[in-house]
């Protein structure tokens, strides 16, 4: 079934989403109404999925597939590395990990750019359309305006960071991580960290969209805020794989299930 959906993608008609996790690849084409699993040529759990240009993008745990209808699936054949986390905007596309990777929109040209610093994994990308964010171990955080050349910036914590998102409304990028850490950061470069729900020592799902943050992790508990410093608690069923936007609240990934959570 569909277990732990870590990570949502919309196409760009409003319609159609794909769901990856634990459990694999799942499409809806009616708002997430119903769900259909997508038969794929890996056992690999399945690590984040976006929509980038006029297709989704999706990672493993050591491979990049495409999908232009969400039912068929392209490996992305000569590119193997450890994989957690994808982003794009018009400079191209990036992936995470072990090292950033950097690719064309249309998913071709691919190439090593960076690596990490020893010790400390890069667990999570997103992007503005002026400028790429990656962060993992230890606090890190890299930034990059062309996705080919990147420079570290100040963390304001060392803790692990877990998920990032960018919320093109409000502009602002929310990463949150162990130990209640959320930070957010206006441009990317320059960050403050916010005092995370007191009920969530570990999150490691956040949906930023339209002004608000949606925060899910190790608790059947969510939490949401608009000033990222007062937090709202939305009881779960659950603990909390993945989130993503849906109309006035989220699609959430639960231990077993895909669920519609509205705020209270």
């Amino acid at each position: 079934g569909a277990q732990q959906m870590r990570s949502f993608a919309w196409k760009d008609d409003g319609k159609s989403i794909v769901a990856a996790g634990f459990g694999g690849l799942f499409l809806s084409e009616d708002r997430g109404e119903t769900w259909e699993p997508v038969p794929v040529t890996t056992s690999d759990p399945w690590k984040q999925v976006m929509w980038v240009g006029d297709r989704w993008a999706a990672i493993t745990d050591f491979h990049l597939f495409f999908s232009k209808s969400g039912r068929q699936w392209d490996l992305v054949p000569g590119l193997r590395s450890i994989f957690y986390g994808v982003a794009a905007n018009p400079n191209g596309c990036i992936l995470v990990g072990d090292a950033i990777f950097h690719g064309s929109i249309d998913g071709g040209n691919w190439k090593q750019v960076a690596k990490r610093e020893i010790g400390r994994w890069l667990h999570c990308a997103a992007s503005s359309p002026e400028i790429f964010v990656a962060a993992g171990a230890e606090g890190a955080i890299l930034v990059s305006d062309d996705g080919h050349n990147w420079e570290p910036v100040v963390s304001p914590t060392r803790n692990d960071l877990h998920a990032i998102s960018y919320d093109p409304h409000a502009k602002r990028f929310v990463i949150v991580g162990r130990e209640r850490t959320v930070l957010s950061s206006a441009d990317g470069r320059k960050w403050r960290l916010h005092p995370g729900p007191d009920w969530m020592d570990n999150p490691y799902t956040v949906t930023a969209s339209n002004g608000r943050v949606f925060v899910g992790g190790a608790a059947p508990e969510g939490a949401v805020s608009r000033d990222l410093d007062t937090w709202q608690s939305l009881p779960l069923p659950t603990n909390c794989h993945g989130s993503a936007p849906f109309d006035e609240g989220y699609l959430i990934g639960l231990n077993d299930t895909i669920d519609l959570l509205r705020e209270q």
